[in-house]
C-alpha cells in the first residue's frame, strides 16, 4: 500500500516553494510601475500648492494631511541622529542630482484593501523634484 503522507507532504512543500518565486522582483516591478504613474501625476516642476490640489483631486475632494513631513537639516539629511524620512530623501536627491529642502509623506489607498504612501520632495522654491510610492506596510 502506498503511504499518502510521504508523496503528499514532499508535493505540498514544492508547490508552496513554487509560489515563492519571484516575490521580490515582481514587488520591485509593482513598486516602480506606481512611482511610474505618480511621475505622470505629479512631474516635477509642480508647486507645493498644485500638488495639494491635486491630491485633494485623488481623495474625491477630501484634504489630505501628511503623515509625516520634515525639513532639511543644515548638516544634510544623514545626520545623528537619524531624522524621520531622511534616506528617503537621501536617495531622491541622488536620483535626481538635485538638493530636497522639504519632504511630506501622505498615506493614500491603493487597490482594494490596501495602503500606500506618496512621498512628495520639495526644493528651496517649494517645486516637485521627486515623487515616489511606498506600501504601507514596507
Amino acid at each position: 500500500m502506498i503511504n499518502t503522507r510521504r508523496i503528499l507532504i514532499p508535493l505540498a512543500v514544492l508547490v508552496a516553494l513554487a509560489g515563492c518565486g519571484g516575490g521580490h522582483e515582481k514587488y520591485m516591478q509593482q513598486q516602480a510601475g506606481r512611482t511610474a504613474r505618480l511621475h505622470e501625476a505629479y512631474p516635477a516642476g509642480l508647486s507645493r500648492a498644485e500638488v495639494h490640489a491635486r491630491l485633494r483631486t485623488e481623495a474625491h475632494g477630501t484634504e489630505q494631511i501628511p503623515a509625516m513631513r520634515g525639513g532639511r537639516p543644515a548638516t544634510g539629511w544623514l545626520v545623528a541622529p537619524q531624522v524621520p524620512g531622511g534616506n528617503w530623501c537621501t536617495r531622491a536627491e541622488e536620483r535626481t542630482g538635485k538638493v530636497v529642502e522639504s519632504f511630506e509623506r501622505y498615506s493614500m489607498v491603493d487597490g482594494f484593501l490596501s495602503l500606500c504612501y506618496y512621498w512628495f520632495y520639495f526644493d528651496e522654491a517649494d517645486a516637485l523634484v521627486d515623487v515616489e510610492w511606498q506600501y504601507q506596510s514596507d
